[in-house]
């Protein structure tokens, strides 16, 4: 009889420090997934990774708020809402919807300027060109544009609402309310000084910093006639909706700055560099808005000198050069300027009905409604283009409202 065989399997789990790990991708990866000989190549890997330490956000919100009657029917209410929310899920660049995106973790590194390289003495790099960015990456054999989710960022919010309201009396209901507010959000930002990356804080670019809006109702006092008089005058009201507020802070980006460190076109990593004794201020050219939109529609030669359109073509330079060792190498690096420094075109809209109630019988009535939205047909403007390596950079193509739309509509209620 044959005596059971004892089989037993051991699991060995090895880890170490990011130093032992480092030391060990020197080691290893410049042979399989990079190649410093002759033409510099690299496996490029590139997928979107999630941080081993993912914390659940948090968010504190506080707000003060009073109510005052000044007239009969008439509330003044002033109020201070604020918010501060830590662990954020990262947002690549200004997103400011709240919804996770991508990180930048691996750019590469300078060489030889006093900055550490982890990688650059395993790859025997001792210059920085655009390209061997590859050979110094911290993780080579992965693309410097890699990304990863995050929950590192926080943003904050101040904001001071100021509401009167009128209750219905004397046919009229009427509400006016104006946010005056700051909010900032971190975002990743690019320096070309070690650690190269960090996160700043900037405006968040969904809200606008003033606000105010009308709502309102009348029922017309068009006096009470008899007869069919009293019937075509009878029951009409009045209502709408009025917005008018700031435009959206817009950074300035430069597609063709940061390519030192691997990056591409289109990161608000790369923001633009101002020329000497330039500023923020200097950004939005003079003049209406729509003089600006039509300025920058214009052949380049029909143009204002200095304009583009809604912005100062004079205002921003190229992408500083940085990285050279000994006088070699070197490339563009990323721009001074920061986040959110300019304001796009405001929002000045009127959406307004009329409408005429008509009393048929006891639970029975007919209405008449005509909606006319942007009244006035005024043209509400997007967002310039804000790359200045862009052909179209300070060009504005877009609307952020519908042209005049009207509508009628006929209700009957039984």
């Amino acid at each position: 009889m044959r005596r059971p065989v004892r089989v037993k399997t051991f699991l060995f789990l090895l880890s170490g420090s990011s130093a032992l790990s480092q030391a060990a991708s020197d080691a290893i990866l410049p042979s399989t997934l990079v190649n410093p000989a002759g033409i510099v190549s690299s496996s490029g890997i590139s997928q979107v990774v999630i941080a081993q330490n993912l914390t659940v956000p948090l968010t504190y919100e506080w707000n003060l708020n009073t109510q005052y009657q000044f007239l009969p029917s008439w509330v003044l209410e002033l109020g201070y809402v604020g918010s501060h929310g830590i662990h954020q899920p990262s947002n690549g660049g200004q997103t400011g919807s709240g919804q996770a995106a991508a990180y930048l973790y691996n750019l590469a590194q300078l060489a030889g300027v006093g900055s550490p390289c982890v990688s650059c003495a395993g790859t025997n790099t001792a210059t920085n060109t655009t390209a061997n960015a590859a050979l110094r990456t911290p993780l080579l054999g992965i693309s410097p544009t890699d990304t990863m989710v995050q929950t590192n960022l926080n943003y904050k919010y101040d904001g001071l609402q100021v509401t009167a309201r009128k209750q219905l009396s004397y046919g009229l209901q009427i509400q006016a309310a104006y946010t005056w507010s700051r909010s900032f959000l971190q975002s990743p930002f690019g320096i070309n000084t070690y650690p190269y990356l960090v996160d700043f804080y900037g405006p968040n670019p969904v809200y606008c910093p003033q606000r105010l809006v009308i709502n309102y109702a009348w029922n017309l006092p068009l006096g009470h006639q008899q007869g069919f008089l009293g019937k075509v005058t009878s029951g009409w009201t009045w209502s709408g909706v009025t917005t008018l507020q700031d435009g959206q802070p817009v950074t300035i980006t430069d597609s063709s700055g940061g390519t030192i460190f691997g990056t591409t076109a289109g990161s608000t990593l790369n923001t633009a560099q101002f020329c000497p004794g330039m500023s923020a201020a200097n950004i939005v050219a003079s003049g209406g808005v729509t003089q600006r939109v039509t300025d920058g529609l214009l052949p380049a030669a029909s143009r204002p000198a200095g304009s583009v359109g809604y912005f100062n073509t004079g205002v921003f330079s190229s992408a500083p050069t940085v990285g050279q060792v000994n006088g070699a190498g070197g490339g563009p690096g990323f721009g001074n300027s920061g986040l959110g420094i300019a304001l796009g075109p405001g929002q000045n809209n009127w959406d307004m009905s009329v409408a005429k109630l008509i009393n048929i019988r006891e639970a029975q009535s007919l209405q008449f409604r005509g909606e006319f939205f942007n009244t006035f047909n005024d043209p509400q403007f997007g967002n310039p283009s804000t790359n200045v390596a862009s052909p179209t950079f300070g060009v504005i193509n877009s609307t952020s409202v519908s042209p005049r739309v009207i509508q009628f509509a006929l209700k009957y209620a039984f």
